[in-house]
């Protein structure tokens, strides 16, 4: 768990291994946050070898995401 915005976010990392959409394996992290009964998602993802370098990066757009 994580909080934006003040709210508890739920927090998912995963791997897809699907050869026909995404050409192999990719890496994804999911932000899922309930406000006002509305869920709101954030879904981030790069390959394997590339995710730990683009984390700084989902993180800037996670901790800039608002709710109004």
């Amino acid at each position: 768990m994580i909080t934006l915005n003040g709210i508890r976010a739920r927090d998912t990392l995963f791997m897809i291994n699907n050869k026909q959409m995404y050409h192999g394996t990719i890496e994804s992290q999911e932000i899922d946050i309930v406000k006002n009964n509305k869920t709101y998602s954030l879904y981030l993802s790069a390959t394997p070898k590339d995710f730990n370098s683009v984390k700084t990066n989902f993180d800037i757009i996670i901790s800039s995401f608002k709710l109004s």
